[in-house]
Order: structure tokens, then sequence, then C-alpha cells
């Protein structure tokens, strides 16, 4: 199923002009619509759903679902979703391939002309985009690998015209020029068609290498975006954490200043008590002073 939903499309032109360049970057996107639309599109929606949930796994699934996004978001100028949702695990609901299923199937009969707006409903993001610059930037070197991916196709299928017109008009001169040597028309024969399979099979491998290629470059693409909304999820919970820290420290530093404030009171009252003493000894001195004088006179009178 893989690779019945892989690149295959085959244009014989050498070059191709800004508006064709549009259309070949919609090709793998349409050849597996074509795809899907031989497969299962005489389905109805439950066996739709089983056949696909049978022959695929959840990444391919996930695959096919963004290609008919962005499929019907360049055809289909009512689409109504501008960024998809995201289906993940979930235990209180159906599970994932089921629901990547609905909305393939969704989407598939969307692009084949149904009115079905009000389901297209339920693909829509309800969340804010925060990470749209990456999404971006993925989307557009997706875009550019299809490009290139189909150009180099374009051009391999080319040559191998070419190859194949040179080496029959070669053939026709031979079997014109030659008519009598039989033995030597039947083994150019068996060189073109060697080297049409020679030419079928580097071409498919070319096209394997770069369709490897791709999947890796969007696997890592993949890995970078979780490893960033990871690390944004963890910076997310620091920034939290340290706010509350900032309030403890903010309620700390108030206690504090109050105990000060407190503290100086205190310290202001002991030097109050403290001139009171003093001054209530200079008193008491002073009154000792008096009663000495006059102890001292009464004695003196007595004399």
């Amino acid at each position: 199923m893989d690779d019945e939903l892989g690149i295959d499309e085959r244009n014989s032109g050498d070059e191709t002009t800004d508006a064709e360049e549009d259309l070949i970057a919609t090709q793998t996107e349409k050849n597996i619509y074509l795809q899907i639309d031989s497969k299962f599109g005489t389905l109805d929606r439950d066996d739709f759903k089983k056949k696909m949930c049978l022959e695929l796994d959840a990444q391919n699934l996930k695959d096919i679902r963004l290609s008919l996004h962005d499929l019907a978001k360049l055809e289909k100028s009512n689409y109504p979703v501008a960024r998809i949702v995201e289906r993940t695990v979930r235990c209180d609901s159906a599970p994932l391939d089921e629901r990547l299923a609905e909305d393939i199937f969704i989407l598939y009969h969307f692009l084949a002309g149904d009115n079905n707006l009000s389901e297209l409903k339920s693909l829509a993001s309800r969340h804010k985009q925060r990470t749209g610059m990456h999404d971006s930037s993925i989307c557009a070197s997706r875009v550019s690998k299809r490009k290139e991916t189909n150009k180099q196709s374009q051009r391999l299928e080319s040559e191998q015209e070419q190859v194949m017109q040179k080496s029959e008009c070669n053939s026709i001169s031979t079997l014109l020029n030659d008519k009598d040597d039989t033995t030597a028309t039947v083994d150019n024969l068996y060189k073109i068609i060697d080297l049409k399979h020679f030419i079928q099979d580097s071409i498919q491998q070319m096209k394997d290498d770069i369709r490897n290629e791709l999947k890796t470059e969007l696997d890592k693409m993949r890995k970078e975006l979780h490893a960033r909304d990871v690390n944004y999820t963890r910076l997310q919970s620091d920034l939290e954490r340290y706010k509350e820290e900032e309030k403890k420290l903010s309620k700390d530093n108030l206690a504090l200043r109050m105990s000060l404030k407190e503290k100086n009171n205190q310290l202001e009252d002991v030097k109050g008590n403290q001139l009171f003493l003093q001054k209530l000894l200079e008193d008491k001195k002073n009154i000792i002073r008096i009663k000495i004088m006059l102890l001292r006179n009464a004695r003196h009178r007595l004399k």
C-alpha cells in the first residue's frame, strides 16, 4: 500500500514553467487521492475505515490525511480548514487509527465533490499555532522536496524516452538496411530491451532513494519539532516555578521588613527606658547627696 501511494507521475517535458512547478508540487497528493479513489472509493464509510485500518498503520494514515489536507487547500477554494487538528492517542475516545481513517474518509469525499462542509469542521484545530514558523518551514521544505523529486523523475523519464526513441530509430534503420541479417536484428532488439530495463530499474532506484531521503528528512523534522515542543513545555514549567518562588520571596521579604520594623521599635523602647533609668538614678544620687549634706550640718550644729 505504501508503494501504491508513492510518487509515480510521468511527464515527458524537459522544462517546467513557474505555473507548472506549482502543479508538479501537487502531483504526489493527487496521486495519493487517485490511489484511494481506486482502492477505497466504492466502499461505504464503515468498510472504508476498516480496510484503511487493516492495510495501513497510524503513521501512514497521518501522512495520507496531511496530503489530502494539502491537496484540498490547493484545489478547493471553499475548503474551510486552515490548520488540521492533531490526532493523538486518548483513553476516552475511539482508537487513533479509526479517527484518522474517519478524517481521510471526510477529506476524500470532499475532494470527490461531496458537500460535507459540516463534517470538515471536526478537522479544524481549535488551538492557536505556537510553532507556526516551524510548521510553515516544514511545509515549505516538503513542497520543495516534492518539486525536486518530480523534476528529477521528469528529467530521467525524458532521457529514457530520448534513448528509447534513438534506439528504436537505430533498430528500424538496421532492419531497413540489413533485411537479410536476421540474427543481428534480433541481437539489437535484445540490446534495446535490456537497455530499457536498465533505464527503468535506474529510475526506480533513484525514486526509491529520493523517497527514502524525503522520509528521513521528514522524520528528522518531526523529531526536532517534538524536541522544541518538549523544551517549550519545560521552559513554561520553569517560568511558572520561578514566578511562584518570586511570590514566596516577596512574602518573606515583607515579613522580614515587618519583623525588622518591630525590632527597631523595641530598640527605641529600650533606649527610652535606659534614659529614664539614667535620669531616675541621677535623681536618687542627688537626693542622697542632699541627705548627706543635711546630716553633716546637723552633726556640726550638735558640736
